[in-house]
C-alpha cells in the first residue's frame, strides 16, 4: 500500500516519536516491545497514512486547535500569517526569521518573535481581505493552510488551497511595507 504523510499522521507521528524518545527507547527496542516491525514504527513516526487520506482537519477552538497550532508553529520551516488585526496569542514558538505577519496599519505589532509587514489603509481591496489565514511550509510534507473561524479552525493540505494561499502571500509581499521603512 502506498503511504504518504498526512497532517493528522504527521501530528500523531510527532507525538509518538516524542513519547518513545521521552522513555529513552530506540525504534528497534519499541518494535520488539509492541511486536511490530521497526519499519512500521518508523512509518508511523513519519506520519505514513494510506493515499487518499482526508486533507482537511476541523478542530473546535480550545485544546484540540491549540495542540495542532503548537505543533505546526514548532515544526514549520516558514510561516506566513495574514492577520489584519494582529497575531493572536495562540500562535506560539515563533521566531522572526521564519514567521512573517501581514497586518493592517495601526494593528497590534508589539511581538518580537514575528516580522511584520504592514498593509496600508489605502490599499483598497486585495486578495485574501475577506479571510485571515496562515500558511505553514513544512519540511517533511505538503504545506498546511489554516483558516480560523469564530467557532472552529480548519487545517487543510489541499493543493488548491495551498496554491491560492501562495498567490495571496505573493500579492501581500508586493503590497506591504516593513514598519519603519515606508
Amino acid at each position: 500500500m502506498d503511504m504518504r504523510p498526512s497532517l493528522r499522521g504527521r501530528l500523531l507521528g510527532g507525538r509518538l516519536r516524542g513519547l518513545r524518545e521521552q522513555r529513552g527507547l530506540t525504534v528497534d527496542e519499541l518494535a520488539r516491545r509492541v511486536g511490530l516491525p521497526p519499519d512500521r514504527i518508523r512509518n508511523l513516526e513519519e506520519g505514513g497514512s494510506p493515499r487518499g487520506a482526508k486533507k482537511d482537519l476541523w478542530c473546535s477552538w480550545g485544546a484540540p486547535a491549540t495542540t495542532v497550532l503548537d505543533e505546526l508553529c514548532r515544526s514549520a520551516e516558514r510561516i506566513d500569517l495574514h492577520a489584519p488585526l494582529g497575531v493572536a496569542p495562540v500562535y506560539r514558538d515563533l521566531d522572526a526569521d521564519r514567521c512573517t505577519a501581514y497586518v493592517l496599519a495601526d494593528a497590534l505589532t508589539d511581538r518580537t518573535d514575528v516580522t511584520f509587514r504592514v498593509i496600508p489603509r489605502d490599499a483598497g481591496a486585495y486578495p485574501g481581505i475577506e479571510q485571515p489565514m496562515t500558511l505553514f511550509r513544512m519540511a517533511g510534507g505538503p504545506p498546511v493552510v489554516c483558516y480560523p473561524y469564530a467557532h472552529a479552525v480548519m487545517f487543510t493540505e489541499d493543493p488548491e488551497h495551498a496554491t491560492a494561499a501562495h498567490r495571496v502571500f505573493d500579492h501581500l509581499r508586493e503590497l506591504t511595507v516593513t514598519p519603519g521603512t515606508g
